[in-house]
C-alpha cells in the first residue's frame, strides 16, 4: 500500500509510463541486489548486462519524453 501511495503522488508531477518504468526498473535492481546480499545468490555477467539495459530503457524513455 506505501509503494501505491507514493507511486500516485509521483503521477502528479512525472508522467504514468516514465513513473511505471522507474518503478519496475528499480523494484528489479533492489531485488536482484537483496538476494545477492541476502541469499548470496551469484549473478552472471549476462545479468549486470540485463540490469543495465533496464535501467538504461528506463532513461532513455525519460530522455525521449522531453
Amino acid at each position: 500500500m506505501v509503494c501505491f501511495y507514493f507511486l500516485s503522488l509521483s503521477l502528479e508531477s512525472v508522467d504514468l509510463n516514465i513513473a511505471y518504468a522507474l518503478w519496475g526498473a528499480i523494484g528489479i535492481v533492489l531485488t536482484t541486489v537483496a538476494s545477492v546480499v541476502i541469499w548470496h545468490e551469484s549473478i552472471s555477467l549476462m545479468s549486470y548486462a540485463g540490469l543495465f539495459f533496464i535501467l538504461l530503457g528506463s532513461m532513455l524513455l525519460e530522455l525521449g519524453h522531453h
